[in-house]
């Protein structure tokens, strides 16, 4: 076994690497990471195949809430997406539900402990804390559909 000191000009610092034996070709190297350098085999990765869907996403955010009142975690898990996605979907909805028959009804946010209700805030997504009490313990505002 043979250690090797060289300076590598990628990561711009002094790495060591030991030269061990190999079956196949004769010499195996091995840096401090301890990774294969000649001999590197790596697992092929199947490629990313996103969930098949028949409708769009907002589409079945609007069937989800249409007719029952769902907090944003829920409509995340019915969907099947990230609860921050969920968010930028119900904007779009609120804007183009404003131009039909059909209206986003939000039921705001609420603090646990002292009863203050955000009716004056613009964005859909839960406040980090309420303003009279400054506790976190907020529930979820609630969306629907009319």
């Amino acid at each position: 076994m043979l250690s090797l000191w060289a300076f590598h000009w990628k990561y711009g610092k002094a790495i060591s690497t030991i030269i061990v034996p190999s079956r196949k070709t004769g010499v195996l190297g091995l840096n401090h990471w301890s990774r294969e350098i000649d001999n590197v085999r790596t697992k092929a990765r199947k490629p990313f195949v996103p969930a098949e869907r028949h409708e769009t996403i907002r589409q079945e955010i609007i069937e989800s809430i249409r007719g029952q009142t769902l907090s944003a975690k829920e409509i995340s898990v019915r969907v099947r997406i990230a609860e921050k996605e969920v968010f930028e979907h119900l904007e779009h909805i609120r804007m183009s539900m404003g131009r039909g028959e059909h209206e986003l009804v939000v039921t705001p946010a609420r603090c646990r402990k002292c009863g203050f209700v955000f009716r004056k805030r613009e964005r859909l997504s839960k406040p980090g804390k309420c303003p009279i009490c400054r506790t976190e313990t907020i529930e979820e505002p609630l969306f629907s559909i009319t």
